[in-house]
């Protein structure tokens, strides 16, 4: 596989109390095919006179990358190289006739819709000098991801009927999956002028959903792939 990339950044002093940055990265990859266009923005700004108070605030888009991994696991897994077997109600030592598998080969693929996984992120702090020692910092962050890779059995039973009788579990690897991710972080720094010590602390709270363990994770229920887990209290 080919991966290309191109990225510039540029920063705007437009006044002593404020500067401006933006960029843009352009990437292709050839197992998934066209250019992606990756664009980010951030400022700086200090609003008093005093210079103790700064803002700064920033977003912009990112891919990921289709691994060799992923594309290793695929060509290997085609059926013809090695097969997916499925041993039903598996003694031991498993016994050797062919009634010991309980389905057809199966095999894994890749979607034809695959993409590179896309996430947005954003953040805001206030960094605020309280003495000359001591600064304190909070800052917010906001990340959602879509077309994460996950693996789907897409020849899974409906209504006890396998799509394609003749093959077992058929692993394709799409984009599909969502991700969100929000947090808060505080920090306080105690830096004494002249000493060669600093003392810092840090607080963050965040929570976070993701609906993938990787490419090859397979659903619990392949007809539910954003189903919730949901909890209840009853007398």
């Amino acid at each position: 596989q080919n991966m290309h990339f191109l990225y510039v950044q540029d920063d705007f002093r437009v006044r002593k109390d404020l500067t401006l940055s933006a960029g843009l990265r352009q990437e292709r990859q050839s197992i998934v095919g066209a250019w992606r266009w990756a664009p980010r923005a951030a400022v700086a700004w200090s609003p008093f006179a005093s210079g103790r108070t700064a803002v700064r605030a920033g977003a912009g888009a990112f891919f990921g990358w289709v691994d060799a991994q992923t594309y290793e696991y695929v060509r290997q897994l085609d059926g013809a190289h090695q097969q997916v077997r499925v041993i039903v109600d598996a003694r031991y030592p498993l016994p050797g006739d062919a009634d010991a598998i309980g389905l057809p080969p199966g095999r894994a693929q890749l979607a034809t819709d695959l993409g590179q996984p896309r996430m947005i992120q954003a953040s805001i702090g206030v960094e605020q000098q309280l003495m000359a020692d001591l600064r304190l910092n909070a800052t917010w962050t906001l990340r959602r991801g879509r077309r994460g890779l996950r693996g789907l059995n897409v020849n899974a039973p409906v209504d006890g009927r396998r799509p394609d009788p003749d093959s077992g579990p058929i692993v394709e690897i799409g984009s599909s999956a969502r991700s969100t991710v929000d947090g808060l972080t505080l920090q306080s720094t105690y830096s004494p002028a002249g000493k060669a010590l600093f003392v810092s602390a840090t607080y963050t709270w965040s929570r976070s959903m993701n609906e993938t363990d990787g490419p090859t994770s397979l659903p619990a229920d392949a007809g539910h792939l954003g189903g919730r887990l949901q909890l209840g209290v009853g007398l």
